[in-house]
Formats: C-alpha cells, sequence, structure tokens
C-alpha cells in the first residue's frame, strides 16, 4: 500500500490544501482546500497534483493561462522523452531531460512559470541550449530571443575544439554577430570565418 503524501500548506495554482478531509465513494482522498477568492471545497488530491483542478472556477483567465502552460509542459515532456516526436532527436535524442521536480508534478512547472515572468507571448528557453529544463537553465522570452540565443549557442567544431559562436567570439575576440553573418549569411568556411580578422574602421 503506498504512503499517502501530504498536501497540507501546499499551493496549487490558487488552491492552498487546509487539511485532509475524507476518502471518496471510489477511495480518492479528498483535501479541504481555500481557493484565493475565499472558496472552501473539498478537491481530489489526484486533481491537484496533475493540474486537473486549480481552482474553485473563479477566474476564467486564470484557467486559459494555465490550459497553456499546462500544453508548454506536455510537448516539454515530448521533446524529451518520446522517440516518435519529430523534435525528439534535438532534445530527448541528445540527452536532454526535465529536471524530477517539474517532470513528477505540473503545478511545480506552473508556479514556477508564474514567479518567473511568464506571459502569454513568451516561450520557455533553456539558457544554456546544451542543458535541461530546470529552474536554473530556463527563462520565458520572445520568440526572437529564443531564435537569437539559438542562433549563437550553435555548436562549432575547428581544430578539435567544440564550441558555441559566442564562446569562440570571446575566445577570439570577435563579435559574435560578425561570426553568424560570416557563417549564415555570407556562407564562409568555419576556418575562414573564424580566422580572418576584422578589418578596423577608418
Amino acid at each position: 500500500m503506498s504512503k499517502t503524501i501530504d498536501l497540507t500548506g501546499l499551493k496549487f495554482g490558487k488552491w492552498t490544501v487546509m487539511e485532509k478531509d475524507s476518502a471518496a465513494s471510489n477511495g480518492t482522498l479528498m483535501w479541504l482546500c481555500k481557493c484565493e477568492c475565499g472558496t472552501i471545497k473539498k478537491v481530489r488530491g489526484t486533481t491537484l497534483r496533475n493540474g486537473e483542478s486549480v481552482s474553485c472556477g473563479c477566474s476564467w483567465r486564470f484557467n486559459i493561462e494555465c490550459e497553456r502552460i499546462h500544453y508548454v509542459w506536455e510537448h516539454m515532456k515530448q521533446r524529451c522523452y518520446n522517440p516518435k516526436n519529430t523534435r525528439y532527436k534535438h532534445y530527448g535524442g541528445r540527452g536532454i531531460t526535465i529536471c524530477q521536480e517539474w517532470l513528477d508534478d505540473f503545478m511545480n512547472f506552473y508556479n514556477w512559470s508564474i514567479d518567473n515572468g511568464y506571459k502569454e507571448d513568451l516561450t520557455i528557453d533553456r539558457i544554456n541550449v546544451n542543458g535541461n529544463y530546470e529552474p536554473s537553465n530556463c527563462r520565458w522570452i520572445t520568440n526572437k530571443e529564443q531564435q537569437s540565443n539559438k542562433q549563437y549557442n550553435h555548436l562549432i567544431t575547428f581544430n578539435d575544439k567544440t564550441k558555441t559562436i559566442t564562446q569562440w567570439a570571446e575566445c577570439l575576440g570577435i563579435r559574435s554577430n560578425t561570426l553568424f553573418t560570416r557563417i549564415d549569411k555570407y556562407g564562409w568556411s568555419i576556418e575562414k570565418a573564424l580566422t580572418t580578422p576584422v578589418e578596423k574602421r577608418k
């Protein structure tokens, strides 16, 4: 028999768990919860933990917000753990994972998102593109910023050394956007892009 996890005092969306109440007719444990609007209601523990119940229904916007973050969470899992996903090779296939804190409990990811700048027009981004999905390596940014992060963190191998465009720029004393333009726009070889000195403006 599995041990019951005590949810007392924990926050799930707008719900704050007050105390354990009773078991439903099917044996599911119920918890007495208080919504931010003041409503007190019995809620099943399973619906709290999987993100199905996040409020008493008092806020339509909150439900829409939660639905989008849940969508992001589900697709994040698909990219990392479903080999049949079209983007798996760029994530799970490269060893990118999701921290247990987020993987095991949607509301942990939801609460982190709200506390760290989530907005409808932003997207989840890994600061280090070779790192995992975890609080210390993630942020919410615009699509334009994310594309820039992908560009300048593109891995380049030269003379048996592999670095991102940003790292090569720092080593060579060349602006990262100059290296990116040489390679992506002008089609220069890696050797030419990295070894050609930058002409000083007169």
